[in-house]
Parts: C-alpha cells; sequence; structure tokens
C-alpha cells in the first residue's frame, strides 16, 4: 500500500520561476518545491554563512544566563556541565565546558551513565551539591522541574540549556535557554547548537567559531532539520572537522578522508561517537572530543571503534528478536508498534525502534527491563508529535523528553499496560488514518535521461543534505526493470537497472534484497542520484528509496500467470479443505466434456445459493462467521455436516454477461470494506474475478499470490491462495468468487483466527474453472487405461500422455486413489495399481466437489 507523494504539489509556473531567476530548471524547481520562492531566499539557501545566524541573546533566558555565569565568573563558583550521553549532548558538555573555562569559570563535564536513564538523574544531583555551587545543563533539564528543585534546595543555581518540549511543570531553573520558548526566529537547534549560542553570548562570535565543528557534528548527529541556523552550522562547520586531534584520530579509525560530507558525519562519525553511551561510558567521546594529546586520541578512536562493532552486535540481535514480536502485531487495531526485550542493552533500544520505525512507517517504542524499571525509546512518524503524546502519560513516567520524531521514556515495569494503552490512545487521536499508510515523498517527477553530470552538478549546490533537507529524490513511473538480483549479506540489498526507453540507470535499494523475485518488468521508483567512481571510471547511479509495481505491471503480472496456474492452485486448495473437513462428497452427475476439454459455457448452471456465509446480491451485508459466537457455531456446523439454507430462486450468476456485477457489482459489500485501509484480504480463485476486481480498485489495495507478505494487513487482492501460510491479524477475508465447498469458510476462520469471512455468491468464473479441471468420466476412463498399459515417472508425463492439463490428470489421479483404483503419491511421484472394481468417479470427493461447483441444475450449499 505504498503512497508516492509530491512534496510540494503547487504548480511551479511562470510567476513563481520569474521570482527565483536567475536560477531556472531543475535547481530552480526544487528549490522552490522546499520553500524557497524568491532569488535573494535561494542566494541565502544555497551561500550559507555565519552572517545568517540569530543573535544568542534573543533566544529565551540568554540574558539571565550571561548574568548568573558573569556572577559565577566573579565570586569563583565550581560549576559542573551536565550533559546527556547521546553525541548531541556530548559535544554539547564539550563546547560548555571548554567555553566556560575559556571565560574564566572552573567547570568540571559531567556525563550519566545511560543506565542511570534519560535526564537529570536525583542521586545525582545530590552528590553534584555538595562540590558545586552551579550547575549547568546542555541538552537536557526542561523536563526536570523535581530535579532541578531538588538541586536549588541544596543550594545550587541553575541554568537549563535545552531544545527539547517543555514538559507540564515549569522548569523552575534560574535561567532556562531554549529556542522553543519565547519568539526566538528558528526554534530547531539542537543541544550542541544551543551551548554554541552560549559560547557566542560570553566570548563573541569569533571566538565561538572555534566550537562550529561540535556544533556542526551534532546538528547532523541529532537529525535536527538542516534548514534555516542549522543549515548555516553544518555548512560552516564541515570543513573544520578532522581539525581537532580526537575527530581526526575518529576519521582515521572510521577510514574517512576529507573532505567530509553531512552523510559521512551520519553514518561514520556520530554512530562511533554515540557508541560508547550506549553500550559503556560517554565520557570516553568526551574526552576524545577534548583530548589536545594525538596519542591519546588515537587510543581513544580506537576505543570507539571497538565499542561500535560492539553495538552493532548487540543491536542486530536486539533487532531480529523485536522483529519476531512485530510479526505477531495487530497493525489494524494498533497505531504503536510496542516491542519489550529483558536482555536488551539500553543503549541499543533506540536504534531498534528506527529499525522497525523505518521498516514499517508507524510509531514505534522499544522497551528493555532492568531492577524493575523500563527504559524505552521512541521513534515517530510525519505528522504525530511524541513530545506531545507522551504529555499525556506524564503520571505514568518516571521521566521522560524528546521532541516530535524522537523521545525516551523510564517508568516503573508495573506501569507498561497502562503506558501502551495511553500512548496508543493519544497517537491515534492525534492524526488522521492516512498518516499510518507507508508514503515516500518525492520532489519532481524525473526523465531518466535527464539523470546525467550537468543534474548532478546542480544538485551539489543544495548540499548538505541530512534531515529536513534531504537530497533530492525524483519520481519516474512505469520504469522498466531491465536487472535485479539480491546482493549483499544474506541478499539484503538489491541491485538493479531501470530502462526509461534506450537510458540504463544502475542503482541499488538497500535493504530491499527480498523484492528481487518478486518485482515486475515495470515499476515506479523513488530515488537519488550519485556519481561513484569504479576502476577509474565516474557514472552516475540512483540509490533507490522506495519501489512498487506501476498500475500496468499488475495487470499484466495478472494475465501473465498461466491457466494452469490458477487450476493447480484451486485443485489443491480444494483438497486441503476436504482434508481438514472430511464429509461425504456431493455427488454430482456424471459429465461429458466438450470438445477440447472446456465445458460448454451454456450448460453452465445459472442458479446460486443464498446459505450459510453467502452474500447475497440484494443483501446489505452477507452473513458471518466471526464476531457472532452463537452464529460463528452455527456456520461451523452447517460447514462441517453440510447443512444450511433453502437453495435460492435461479437467478443469473453475479458476473454474468449482462448481470450487474459485469460492471463491478461483486455481491458483497466492497466500498464498505475499504473504507479504511487495512484489514481486508480479498480472495479470488479465478482469475478472471481477480482482473475485474484489480481493474476496480486496484489503486486501494496490494496484489499477493499465494500469501500476502505485509504484516500490516493493507487491503489486498490474494490469488492462487495458500491459506495456511497467511500471517497477520486479518479483520475480513472475503471470498470474492464464493465458497469451494459446504466447509470453505470454516477452513478458512481456522486459517486466519479471529478475521471474519465473507463469500459472495458463487461466480460464474469459479465455475468454469472447476469446469475446465474435471475432464469428463470418458477422458478419465482413457486415463485410467494408459495407467494399466504404461508406467509413467512424472505427473506432467502422465498429463502429456493423455492430452490433459496437470491438473485435469492430477485431479483424476486422486479420484482413482479414493476410489481404490490406485494407491498414488505425489512426492515423489509413483503410483501403484489396484485391483480393478465397479465404481463412479462421481462419488470420488475430488470430482464430486469440482461437479457441484460446476452443476447445471443443483443449487450448492455454502
Amino acid at each position: 500500500m505504498l503512497r508516492f507523494l509530491r512534496r510540494d504539489a503547487r504548480p511551479f509556473d511562470d510567476a513563481a520561476q520569474s521570482a527565483l531567476r536567475p536560477y531556472a530548471g531543475v535547481l530552480a524547481a526544487l528549490l522552490y518545491a522546499r520553500g524557497v520562492e524568491t532569488a535573494a531566499q535561494a542566494d541565502a539557501f544555497l551561500h550559507p554563512s555565519l552572517a545568517d545566524l540569530h543573535g544568542p541573546l534573543r533566544l529565551s533566558g540568554m540574558a539571565e544566563a550571561v548574568a548568573l555565569l558573569g556572577q559565577a565568573k566573579a565570586e569563583g563558583w565550581p560549576t559542573v556541565v551536565y550533559g546527556d550521553y547521546d553525541a548531541d549532548g556530548v559535544c554539547a558538555a564539550a563546547i560548555a565546558t571548554e567555553a566556560l573555562r575559556t571565560y574564566g569559570v572552573a567547570a568540571t563535564p559531567h556525563l550519566p551513565l545511560r543506565a542511570e536513564g534519560y535526564g537529570l538523574n536525583l542521586a545525582a544531583v545530590e552528590a553534584l551539591a555538595r562540590d558545586y555551587r552551579l550547575l549547568v545543563t546542555v541538552d537536557l533539564g526542561i523536563t526536570n522541574a523535581a530535579e532541578v528543585e531538588r538541586a536549588r534546595e541544596l543550594g545550587m543555581k541553575v541554568i537549563v540549556t535545552d531544545h527539547h518540549q517543555p514538559g507540564l511543570a515549569p522548569c523552575p531553573a534560574d535561567a532556562v535557554v531554549n529556542p522553543v520558548l519565547g519568539d526566538y526566529p528558528f526554534p530547531r537547534l539542537c543541544g550542541a547548537g544551543v551551548a554554541f549560542k552560549l559560547a557566542w553570548a560570553l566570548l563573541g562570535r569569533d571566538a565561538a567559531e572555534a566550537w562550529l565543528d561540535l556544533a556542526a557534528l551534532a546538528t547532523v548527529a541529532d537529525i535536527v532539520p538542516l534548514i534555516g541556523e542549522n543549515r548555516v552550522l553544518v555548512a560552516c562547520g564541515l570543513p573544520h572537522i578532522g581539525q581537532r586531534p580526537g575527530l581526526s584520530a575518529l576519521m582515521d579509525a572510521a577510514g574517512c578522508r576529507p573532505p567530509l560530507t553531512a552523510e559521512t558525519v551520519a553514518y561514520q562519525l556520530a554512530p562511533r561517537i554515540n557508541a560508547a553511551g550506549r553500550i559503556a561510558d560517554a565520557n570516553l567521546s568526551l574526552r576524545l572530543l577534548m583530548t589536545r594529546d594525538p596519542a591519546e586520541a588515537d587510543a581513544l578512536a580506537r576505543k570507539l571503534d571497538a565499542a561500535n562493532a560492539e553495538r552493532k552486535r548487540l543491536e542486530t540481535e536486539a533487532t531480529a528478536e523485536a522483529s519476531l514480536q512485530a510479526e505477531t502485531h495487530d497493525f489494524v487495531r494498533n497505531r504503536v508498534l510496542f516491542v519489550r526485550g529483558e536482555g536488551w542493552s539500553s543503549g541499543v533500544v533506540g536504534l531498534v525502534a528506527g529499525k522497525l520505525n523505518q521498516r514499517y512507517g508507524v510509531p514505534v517504542c522499544a522497551l528493555t527491563g532492568e531492577e524493575g524499571l523500563l527504559h524505552g525509546s521512541l521513534r515517530g512518524v510525519p505528522g504525530v508529535n511524541l513530545a506531545r503524546c507522551l504529555q499525556t502519560c506524564d503520571d505514568l513516567l518516571l521521566r521522560y523528553g524528546g521532541h516530535e520524531m524522537a523521545a525516551g521514556v523510564t517508568l516503573e515495569a508495573g506501569r507498561d499496560a497502562d503506558f501502551r494503552e495511553r500512548l496508543e490512545r493519544a497517537v491515534r487521536l492525534s492524526a488522521a488514518d492516512d498518516v499510518f499508510v507507508p508514503a515516500q515523498t518525492f520532489d519532481l517527477p524525473l526523465r531518466l535521461s535527464q539523470a546525467d553530470d550537468a543534474l548532478l552538478d546542480a544538485l551539489s549546490q543544495m548540499e548538505p543534505f541530512g534531515f529536513g533537507n534531504p537530497a533530492p529524490v525524483f519520481f519516474t513511473e512505469g520504469a522498466g526493470l531491465a536487472r535485479r538480483r539480491a546482493c549483499g549479506a544474506q541478499g539484503a540489498h538489491l541491485q538493479l537497472t531501470l530502462r526509461d526507453g534506450d537510458r540504463l540507470l544502475d542503482g541499488v535499494a538497500f535493504g530491499q534484497g527480498a523484492q528481487a523475485a518478486r518485482l515486475p518488468d515495470a515499476v515506479d521508483a523513488a530515488y537519488t542520484l550519485a556519481r561513484e567512481t569504479f576502476m577509474g571510471k565516474v557514472s552516475v547511479k540512483c540509490h533507490v528509496e522506495a519501489l512498487r509495481p506501476s498500475a500496468q505491471a499488475q495487470a499484466a503480472r495478472l494475465s501473465g500467470e498461466p491457466e494452469a496456474a490458477f487450476e493447480n492452485a484451486l485443485l489443491r486448495l480444494l483438497r486441503d479443505v476436504q482434508a481438514a473437513y472430511p464429509r461425504p462428497a456431493p455427488v454430482g452427475p456424471a459429465r461429458e466434456a466438450a470438445p477440447g476439454g472446456q465445458p460448454d459455457p451454456a450448460a453452465l448452471p445459472l442458479a446460486h445459493a443464498n446459505g450459510v456465509m453467502t452474500a447475497t446480491a440484494t443483501s446489505a451485508f452477507p452473513t458471518v462467521a466471526a464476531g457472532n459466537p452463537a452464529l460463528g457455531a452455527e456456520v461451523n456446523k452447517a460447514a462441517l455436516d453440510g447443512s444450511g439454507a433453502p437453495a435460492a430462486a435461479e437467478t443469473p450468476p453475479r458476473d454474468a454477461p449482462g448481470s450487474t456485477a459485469a460492471q463491478g457489482d461483486f455481491g458483497l459489500p466492497v466500498e464498505a470494506l475499504l473504507a479504511g485501509r487495512q484489514g481486508t484480504l480479498w480472495v479470488a480463485y479465478a482469475r478472471d474475478t481477480a482482473a475485474r476486481f484489480l481493474a476496480a480498485y486496484g489503486e486501494k489495495v496490494d496484489l499477493a499470490v499465494g500469501r500476502p507478505e505485509d504484516p500490516r494487513c493493507f487491503h489486498t487482492l490474494l490469488v492462487m491462495p495458500e491459506p495456511r501460510a497467511v500471517r497477520g491479524r486479518w479483520r475480513t477475508v472475503a471470498l470474492l468468487d464464493g465458497c469451494l465447498t459446504p466447509a470453505d469458510t470454516a477452513f478458512w476462520v481456522a486459517c486466519v483466527p479471529g478475521a471474519t469471512v465473507l463469500a459472495a455468491p458463487p461466480s460464474l468464473a469459479l465455475r468454469h474453472s472447476a469446469a475446465a479441471i474435471d475432464a469428463g468420466d470418458g477422458r478419465y476412463r482413457d486415463l485410467y487405461r494408459l495407467l494399466r498399459a504404461s508406467a509413467f515417472g512424472s505427473l506432467r508425463q502422465a498429463a502429456a500422455q493423455a492430452a490433459l492439463s496437470e491438473a485435469q490428470t492430477l485431479a483424476g489421479l486422486v479420484a482413482f486413489d479414493a476410489l481404490g483404483l490406485i494407491r498414488l503419491s505425489e512426492a515423489p511421484f509413483h503410483y501403484t495399481l489396484c485391483e480393478p472394481n465397479r465404481c463412479s468417479l462421481a462419488e470420488s470427493p475430488v470430482l464430486g466437489a469440482l461437479r457441484a461447483l460446476s452443476a447445471p441444475k443443483e443449487a450448492r450449499e455454502c
């Protein structure tokens, strides 16, 4: 159910183009889509400068903080800088500590262990109060009203610098510096960005430039939007990363070479700085950033590199366990995916939440237990403000904090269930259903012929890229898929070549290797572009963000499946149902095949049964199995013993020529069931039925063969079904062709627990399919004679010799086995002849059922 949404749907008309001149072409269109609407704005965006930064005293509380620090300097107050343990907090602590020391304040940094929980820790505050007069927080504190109040009770002055959303209780610090408070023009600074502004306020901008590298690193690492002041900090700070001995050593350990990009920082440096706080002690990273000794820097860099390797191992193990939990999650009922592991490191739960959030596109909360407490990390989706949702859980949480897209919590283990219920309710009420449907945004549609060096030159002017200013994503509809194969460890990634006319574009789709065998030959693709060098040759490549089969490819995929595959699947399912619910076979009359082995359409039945589990063409809703225990028992009894409602009067099948169903009525409340985006599995036994449904509702359903792959249970059309393989918390199974046997609905209820099973009236397409599998008594007598005259080593060989399809042949062999004429083994294929006996083929369960499906005069039950 992947949607592609244009980032900005406004037309880039003549007036808009004129306002951006001299910028033009794709670059101008991209700028316009990012909200850059004038040439002056474009100049500022493409050429960021420190002159574009707002003065630090515009921040709420900054004047009070500067005054208090002036007093601390004058009176020689011992000062502690209390920072968070992530990369942003570590960088902010380094900036604040060094800036305060430069200013003349005796500052000592303090970073807690992750096990102490997010935010200020009461025990730590009480211990620090013995030695320090002034407490300065960086990247935390705004939600720690009780801890701040305790610090003041113990005689400390408190300056809180933070960038997260406030809690419900006002922070009682002596000074609170936070860009989300007051009327500061840019509220999206990270913690280190706020610390940089503090350094500027104390020492002036020129002196504060000494910490631009750390502000840039933290801005990228904390995934704040790279727009406005953040874009300036990163663009101006990136060239200076590596000048510190510690960051230079870390670059060597990570194999990074200048010039650095924001992507390199995000994927190489930031994870190593974060690793210490995740699984060891964040003070290792702080020492790395502050040391001036190259030898110490090298040793610390090696430790962080090793910690990052261990972090990857722990993350992989926890993610695998969390993924198993996610597979049983009810995505239809619940908007928040909760996972919990008692043995998970609290340092990797945020990464686990991020992985599942990226995979499923829903808010995720990953929790781990320790000594009666739960520590958790949350990752969100656009349109859901996690910080505000957590405020509704304030009384359940010991500590919490964060922003719209990410947050952390600590709570007592006994309050887990209440927290889940409360957060789920808050998230559900905060956004419309569409927010939880996966969507890939793109900037512009593009022909592959436009993907050249000139375009990449234009795109480079928009760097640095990251959250809030992502690398431009282009969309090509109906691109050919000239090549595709799984690559990487365990086939995790997808290597492919897109085709658009004569233009070929090689690329990779990370994490999408499982699609290699499922994708059709035409796809809709969203991708970014990059230059890659291989053996001295530079070429344009694409990094595919998302793929889906094109609308034409869906229809082509359906029509491309051989009719024999549908017949084989139908026969297999019929036998599975009969094996699960053995009962006397409905006996139909012996039927001779029409010329060519196909039934005469004129001889097919026109009556349909309005029995148990069947929707009628005139009823608003059909009888259902689930959701009504009394009715469910009655239905299952009917399915098992063959009883049912009286047959209806003869009416044309709903998909017969001239019936209203031929124009899209499928005998079920389709529009009502498609009102939401999740929960209904539409099952088509016949290809014609599937094709008609896909033509009418293809934009609202996914297409699956055999079994649906997506556990989120978006509305799916399932063909050639394998009911026992269906997974997920489906609410409804809708049998578009009606029932195969009276036990069909009971079988689906057993295979998809909790689902309501709706069955349409019998379709003409299914009757055709059933008739096509039954070769008729005469052809089966010929097959039996061949079996007695020759030994066949395979089903295919027997079918070829008898001039039958494999489905017809197998139906005959299964019938012979049931009647005691042969003993059949299908895997490996083998049969043994038995003594001949007089019998009727219609007495076999399989042929009896097939003939009941296509009986011209006998109304069938369902």
